[in-house]
């Protein structure tokens, strides 16, 4: 794989693939490739990437979930409250673009300093993005039948809580 985007399990300390989010690289201004990662959190590159400036970010938007919501040095980012979350995750300077390590990390000491910090949001929006699909795996496998697609979270600024703000379901 080209490389993964990982989070940590508070309750086991492992740190755990993040499935099915997006991967955006532009090297341009009208060159982007939009990957996603598996349910390991690997994703590949499509395209093969020459030019000497390649930007990425990681984006909380699939089909069974968006999760937006801005952190409070963000909080006057609109993209970031009406748009799904995106994290920048740098600046790349030359191909060839192998084993690119995107984890988001947490812990306990972390949650009093930096409650609603751009970590702590990043690492919520990755627990909540896996949840919703462990819920739909779960589902499937107990028979509860098919959970609602398109759910719409938004992370609370400052907060220990998240909203999912179910319009339509």
């Amino acid at each position: 794989p080209s490389g993964y985007v990982r989070v940590r399990d508070t309750q086991t300390g492992i740190m755990e693939g993040v499935r099915q989010v997006k991967v955006i690289l532009k090297d341009g201004w009208f060159t982007e490739d939009e990957v996603w990662t598996n349910d390991a959190g690997c994703f590949r590159l499509t395209s093969v990437y020459s030019k000497k400036n390649t930007w990425m970010w990681v984006k909380w938007k699939n089909d069974r979930c968006k999760i937006r919501g801005a952190a409070n040095t963000e909080w006057y980012r609109t993209d970031q409250i009406v748009g799904a979350m995106k994290d920048y995750i740098g600046k790349f300077k030359k191909p060839p673009f192998n084993n690119i390590q995107i984890n988001y990390d947490w812990n306990p000491v972390d949650a009093v300093e930096k409650n609603g910090h751009k970590i702590h949001m990043r690492w919520a929006a990755c627990t909540v993005n896996n949840a919703v699909h462990e819920f739909h795996d779960y589902a499937a496998e107990d028979g509860i039948g098919a959970p609602p697609n398109n759910l719409n979270f938004y992370l609370g600024r400052n907060s220990t809580e998240a909203y999912a703000l179910m319009v339509k379901k």
